[in-house]
């Protein structure tokens, strides 16, 4: 699988600040319950978003999705995913900084996710893959941009989770992609 990747602005210094900050983060959320002997740093992904109420069938993916310059990292916890961390990388200075740490389901999700892909015709895909939030409908997707983009949903609440029209585990086109989108209720509320 071709991953856009850190490559290019992950140098040893920048590895070497991400590191400490997410040591930073781990033992203050794990402190109340496990201990971790090994900690890993595993894949990377560009998280692009989609921030709008209604999605139509008809509206293109390439116009909806923005890059807002985060990146999505997989944790694995004594060689589980059992976490992930989200930064910001400023390219001018070199900086990256962690903006979210969480353990969660959904980092086992999209490693499961991720040896599907590593294990299908998309393996060798000459193009890009991405993680994409509609944070609207609080989708996870991955976007496996080529010449025609492929989408697997990873993740989304329970209350389309009985839904017909939210395949999970199998490659979408991009107009099958956006017909689901376009049919999920829209998650709204006061916090």
């Amino acid at each position: 699988m071709i991953i856009d990747t850190m490559d290019n602005i992950m140098t040893e210094s920048v590895l070497d600040q991400m590191v400490e900050d997410l040591g930073k983060f781990i033992p203050k959320e794990s402190e109340k319950s496990e201990k971790y002997s090994r900690v890993e740093l595993m894949e990377t992904f560009p998280l692009w978003k989609i921030y709008i109420d209604k999605i139509s069938d008809s509206d293109s993916i390439d116009n909806l999705a923005k890059d807002f310059g985060e990146w999505h990292h997989q944790i694995f916890l004594d060689s589980t995913p059992k976490a992930f961390a989200r930064s910001f990388f400023r390219p001018r200075d070199k900086f990256i900084t962690i903006i979210e740490f969480a353990f969660s389901p959904l980092a086992k999700e999209l490693n499961s996710l991720i040896e599907m892909i590593n294990h299908s015709k998309y393996e060798s895909l000459e193009g890009k893959v991405r993680l994409l939030r509609v944070s609207a409908l609080s989708v996870y997707a991955f976007w496996l941009k080529g010449t025609e983009n492929t989408f697997i949903i990873a993740d989304f609440p329970k209350c389309n989770q009985g839904n017909d029209f939210l395949p999970t585990r199998r490659f979408l086109s991009e107009a099958e992609f956006m017909r689901v989108l376009s049919k999920q209720m829209v998650i709204s509320g006061v916090i």
